[in-house]
């Protein structure tokens, strides 16, 4: 990517919360989006109560990374991208959240392609 990708937002609205979620502006980045935000993707696990740390790699724009900081707004989470127009937005995605921690590498391969 070389920082022209087109992006569009999604509207989220929790009870506590309203805020946007910026997302590369295409069909399956908006589906994937939209299913994890929507609890389809991660369905809530009942019998896991508590949770302390939510290691998310290869967190694209932070969809994931922010449905589980609203699942479980104690944890800490840890949201790793090694590609810059995409961590771009996942930090944007995840900045009012002081929870989680943004980290612009991989953990397994340099090349973003």
């Amino acid at each position: 990517m070389d920082g022209t990708t087109p992006t569009t937002q999604i509207k989220l609205r929790t009870s506590a919360l309203e805020f946007a979620v910026e997302v590369f502006d295409n069909p399956l980045s908006l589906e994937i989006t939209r299913s994890i935000l929507d609890g389809k993707t991660y369905p809530r696990i009942n019998f896991i109560k508590e949770v302390n740390v939510v290691v998310d790699i290869g967190a694209n724009v932070g969809a994931a990374s922010l449905y589980f900081a609203l699942q479980y707004p104690t944890a800490r989470l840890y949201a790793f991208e090694p590609c810059p127009d995409t961590y771009r937005l996942l930090r944007q995605n995840l900045t009012p959240f002081s929870n989680i921690r943004t980290f612009h590498f991989g953990l397994l391969a340099p090349d973003c392609r």
